[in-house]
């Protein structure tokens, strides 16, 4: 690549080069929305921070390889693209997670709650069944997860069968703080939802039936282990 181009136009050049891989990686849903995606995909480097305009060409359009995977855009709402020095690393987002979970159909919905001090809430298991009582104090700010006691996550089946589980919030901080992008991106814009989807991963990691489910957590998993600056080679990109 021509080393003279401005970096929108190395950017842009890189990902019309991809452009028919990224369409072989897209699910069926999403067959011949390429285009669309390195679209958004430009759009969001454009508004990105300086850290992120400042990684390299090739972990970017990696991110976007691996977004496309999912049948993601990468947009800043069901996954982010986050600097690690030069290397720019994918992330799903809270909502992206539960959009890839519930294509699977294993199932019908999941979600995740962030209970505070002041909420009211009663978790038992009994004979292998878990039941709970919920009552948030609905005055009380979420989004900066201050005064958090834990996670509630839950998941529900077609049949009407639920899975719960409690994550206290001293082990949710203390898996941001092994995390590599825990002074960056949603950990410090987003933390609330961050501790939502943190909960929310222990629970999915217990429906492992679905390759495209375990594909979304093994990319998030990786952003507690990438090397400052180093890129990680993708398994799918490995000897082309």
């Amino acid at each position: 690549m021509p080393t003279d181009l401005r970096p929108f136009d190395q950017i842009s050049q890189a990902l019309k080069g991809r452009q028919e891989k990224i369409e072989s990686l897209l699910p069926d849903f999403m067959k011949g929305q390429s285009e669309r995606l390195l679209a958004r995909a430009l759009q969001y480097w454009a508004r990105g921070t300086p850290q992120l305009q400042g990684c390299t060409v090739g972990s970017f359009v990696g991110c976007v390889l691996q977004a496309a995977e999912l049948g993601f855009a990468i947009d800043g709402r069901l996954c982010y693209a986050v600097p690690f020095k030069a290397t720019a690393q994918l992330i799903p987002s809270y909502i992206g997670l539960i959009a890839v979970a519930k294509r699977t159909r294993l199932i019908q919905d999941v979600w995740a709650r962030l209970v505070l001090k002041s909420d009211k809430i009663i978790f038992e298991e009994r004979d292998a069944a878990v039941s709970y009582e919920y009552m948030p104090n609905l005055d009380a700010p979420r989004d900066r997860a201050e005064d958090a006691r834990g996670v509630l996550s839950v998941a529900s089946h077609h049949d009407g069968w639920r899975r719960a589980d409690w994550m206290p919030i001293a082990d949710v901080w203390s898996i941001r703080q092994r995390s590599k992008a825990k002074d960056s991106g949603p950990w410090v814009t987003d933390p609330g939802e961050m501790c939502k989807k943190t909960g929310l991963k222990r629970l999915l990691k217990t429906f492992s039936d679905d390759p495209g489910l375990l594909r979304a957590l093994e990319l998030d998993d990786r952003t507690e282990s990438i090397e400052d600056g180093q890129v990680i080679e993708d398994k799918k990109e490995r000897g082309r």
